[in-house]
């Protein structure tokens, strides 16, 4: 007779000596942090080496982000301290959160795998059957792996491109089952860097969703949420700004994103 392997969450003496906690399933903010992991997170698992989970960002226009929303994040919900840094090698940055208790619920709990992301078959159960959760959750996503972007006559569109075909299918399908009209393409061809690639969408057009979208879900990251609001009040739809533009531009009417 073959032995079950039974998983639970092992907190490392790190773990307790600093406190740290791990959040009850039905809490919104762990949703959210869960669609951010999902959007642009990594965890790598090596036993008796290394446990944490890394969420990454483009180093300008996701810095404020991943270093001042994240961590905070990461603070309620775990009782950790982290600090995110800027990669000297690319322009990305990155908040590490190095801890056994949290990798090992976070694979074990909640289902997430170490290593490629591709093993996912979608969201997480518990996160459907609640609607409030399903909505953080996709808030999540949205501030990581979606793109706000403008057509050439200011129309406002929502992207999400992903190699995982079960995830951004359900992503598509939630999005659709909140009232938000959500397009699904599989299985589109993309040369990127000389290399063939697969890739799975989710688009979201015209001002009507996108105004859905902001109503039901929303945004969090300054990325997005000052593209939104540049459009929205400033009647200002130009792609090629930075955050920092928008933010000035805002301020500047009157209007301030991060309050």
């Amino acid at each position: 007779m073959k032995s079950k392997t039974f998983y639970q969450i092992a907190f490392s003496q790190y773990d307790k000596k600093i406190n740290v906690k791990i959040p009850k399933l039905n809490n919104k903010l762990l949703a959210y942090e869960i669609g951010v992991h999902l959007g642009d997170g990594s965890m790598q698992i090596v036993p008796k080496k290394t446990h944490s989970v890394r969420y990454w960002g483009d180093s300008n226009e996701d810095w404020l982000f991943v270093s001042e929303v994240l961590p905070k994040i990461i603070k309620e919900l775990y009782n950790k301290n982290v600090i995110a840094r800027k990669c000297n090698d690319s322009n990305k940055c990155v908040l590490s959160v190095c801890s056994k208790a949290i990798a090992t619920f976070k694979r074990d709990i909640i289902g997430l795998p170490a290593g490629n992301k591709k093993q996912i078959k979608g969201l997480p159960k518990f996160v459907k059957k609640n609607r409030n959760l399903l909505i953080n959750c996709l808030r999540g996503i949205g501030d990581t792996d979606f793109g706000l972007y403008f057509h050439r006559d200011g129309t406002p569109g929502l992207a999400c491109i992903m190699s995982n075909k079960d995830l951004i299918e359900d992503i598509g399908q939630e999005i659709r089952n909140l009232g938000i009209d959500a397009k699904i393409k599989f299985d589109i061809i993309r040369m990127r860097k000389g290399k063939q690639n697969i890739e799975h969408h989710v688009k979201i057009y015209c001002k009507k969703n996108l105004e859905k979208w902001m109503k039901i879900i929303s945004f969090e990251n300054p990325k997005h949420l000052t593209k939104y609001l540049c459009w929205k009040h400033l009647n200002f739809s130009k792609n090629r700004t930075t955050v920092k533009q928008r933010t000035i531009m805002l301020e500047e009417a009157g209007i301030f994103p991060t309050s």
